[in-house]
Parts: C-alpha cells; sequence; structure tokens
C-alpha cells in the first residue's frame, strides 16, 4: 500500500479542464443594414439590388442574397462587403448572376475566384478601387467568356502584365475595359498601344 501510495504521488497531477469557449460576439447591424434586410424580406422576387456609399456590412448583403434568390444584378459599390459577399454570390446565384459591382470594397481574389468558378454568365464586372490582382482578374477571362464591360483600376492590385494575360483570352462580347489609375496607363506608350491595335473594338476608356 505505500509503495503505490508512493508511486500516485510521483504521478504528475491531472491537467485542469480547458476554460468554456467564450461565445460568438454577435454582430451589431446598423441602421442601414436592417434597412437592407428588411426590403430583401418585402421584396423576394426582386431582380436587382443596388446600394452604394453606405455602410453595409457583409451580414446585410448576404441575407438579400438569401432573400431574393431572383437576382441577376447586385451593386454594392463602396460598401463594407468582402470576399464573404463574393462567395455568397458564387454559392446561391451562380449561373444566373450578370451584373456585378464590388468598386471600391475589401474584395480580393479569393473572392474573384468565386465568382469565376460559379458565375459563367456574367456579363458587368466592376471591382474598380478593391483588392483585387492579377490572378483574380485573369480568372475571370475564361471562366466568363459573355463578359461584355470590365472595370478594375483606381487603386487595385492589377498590373500591365494582369491586363496583357487578360486581353489574351476570347472575349467576343468585350465593349469597355477600365484600367484607369493601374500601370497600363501610367506606364503609358508600347503596351497601350499595342492594346488597341489587337482590340481595335474594345473601349478602354482612356481619360481625358
Amino acid at each position: 500500500a505505500a509503495a503505490a501510495a508512493a508511486a500516485a504521488a510521483e504521478e504528475p497531477a491531472a491537467a485542469p479542464p480547458p476554460p468554456a469557449r467564450a461565445p460568438a460576439p454577435q454582430v451589431k447591424l446598423g441602421k442601414v443594414d436592417k434597412k437592407l434586410i428588411a426590403w430583401a424580406a418585402k421584396n423576394p422576387d426582386a431582380i436587382a439590388v443596388s446600394r452604394h456609399n453606405v455602410q453595409i456590412t457583409d451580414t446585410a448583403a448576404c441575407h438579400a442574397i438569401a432573400g431574393c434568390p431572383a437576382l441577376v444584378k447586385l451593386e454594392l459599390e463602396r460598401t463594407l462587403v468582402t470576399d464573404i459577399t463574393a462567395e455568397a454570390v458564387a454559392m446561391r446565384l451562380g449561373s444566373q448572376i450578370t451584373n456585378l459591382n464590388f468598386g471600391y470594397t475589401e474584395l480580393t481574389d479569393i473572392g474573384v475566384l468565386a465568382i469565376a468558378g460559379s458565375c459563367p454568365n456574367l456579363e458587368i464586372f466592376q471591382a474598380k478601387g478593391s483588392k483585387v490582382g492579377n490572378r483574380g482578374l485573369v480568372a475571370l477571362a475564361p471562366a466568363c467568356p459573355k463578359l461584355e464591360f470590365v472595370s478594375v483600376g483606381d487603386g487595385s492590385q492589377i498590373s500591365v502584365s494582369g491586363i496583357t494575360e487578360f486581353l489574351s483570352f476570347a472575349l467576343p462580347n468585350l465593349k469597355a475595359f477600365n484600367a484607369n489609375g493601374t500601370q497600363f496607363w501610367s506606364k503609358g506608350g508600347k503596351e497601350y498601344d499595342q492594346m488597341l491595335e489587337k482590340h481595335p473594338g474594345v473601349d478602354f476608356m482612356t481619360p481625358e
């Protein structure tokens, strides 16, 4: 008995149980978010949502996407949305969405890759002033052959090489491409002139 007691004394004490996981913080919705959620609930057959320059978050945007399953147009320029909303578009709207505007949002290549993988009928894609880079832009070209208008300028992380690769794909419907504010224009010269020669039917929206 004495030996057993000694052995037990040598054993390390059991680790205390881990603390209980804190509950996930509740997302506090602002008035604009609540207004959009309420609007979506009252308009389940809506085919377009256009909200610009307001404090809409992913939470409200995803509610609208889920609540309006017939959407073909979603414009959220200068809102607070991120890749989370783009992924919701890809998952819930998929091939029916034709018009997306994520200008001046937190959209990155991750969100664009999700869109490219699920939205083959996209015709208008705007992400100027976002965090989209070459990878996202180039992924759109083969995945969305119906593109008519693309805007990725004003601070997005697009370079001349990304634009060149994007335009190397067959995009027979492309009518306008805006990369104002990227290296495409700041460099000027040879690359830009070559683009004009190769794509005479595309309006590159050169700033005045």
